[in-house]
């Protein structure tokens, strides 16, 4: 005997960086003030070591970044359960901070630039036109990452200052990309309003 259950499947976009959401959130974000900032205020939103993190090359990374003097980096540790003293000692750079007391969309509003490996908060970032850098040199797995032109992409921890320092973000890649990934080719407000007649259909 065998059941037979059959689900319908919808495929959306997702609800949670829908524009206005990003926009209501980045309006009402706490104002983060740290005394002596750098020309450039940096967050890594860091990705949990399990998931396929080069751990000596994300060290690197946080080095070369740490000697970087014109810049101000703050860490935000992945929201379950990471710990920056386990793998890294952020005493030993005077410009790079410990962002876990601060929350990420207070973080994503302080930055000019976010660096990430592959967490989902970039796609906020992206929403709100911050400078997105893609670690690709700290992961062995692949990624959405790999072949768009809407973040930059470090192979070499040689490439990172000069992306850093000069370039800038491509907007209509951004959209394009973000409209691909994250709404299902749709338009922002439509994933909302889909989901709703969905749901009313459903009931």
């Amino acid at each position: 005997f065998k059941n037979k259950i059959q689900n319908d499947i919808y495929v959306l976009g997702n609800t949670r960086f829908e524009k206005n959401w990003i926009y209501y959130l980045n309006r009402n974000a706490k104002k983060i003030k740290i005394n002596n900032c750098n020309r450039y205020k940096i967050v890594f939103m860091l990705s949990k070591l399990e998931y396929g993190i080069k751990l000596k090359s994300l060290i690197n990374t946080l080095e070369y970044l740490g000697k970087m003097k014109d810049v101000t980096l703050i860490l935000k540790p992945h929201t379950r359960g990471m710990e920056l003293k386990k793998f890294f000692n952020k005493n030993k750079y005077s410009n790079i901070l410990n962002g876990e007391q601060y929350d990420s969309t207070s973080l994503i509003k302080w930055s000019d630039q976010i660096l990430f490996t592959g967490s989902s908060i970039i796609f906020q970032a992206m929403v709100l036109n911050k400078k997105c850098i893609f670690l690709k040199n700290c992961l062995f797995v692949k990624s959405i990452f790999d072949q768009t032109n809407s973040v930059f992409k470090v192979e070499k921890l040689s490439q990172l200052s000069d992306i850093i320092r000069s370039k800038k973000s491509k907007k209509k890649f951004v959209n394009s990309f973000i409209k691909k990934t994250v709404y299902n080719g749709n338009n922002s407000d439509f994933v909302n309003n889909k989901l709703y007649k969905t749901i009313k259909k459903l009931k």
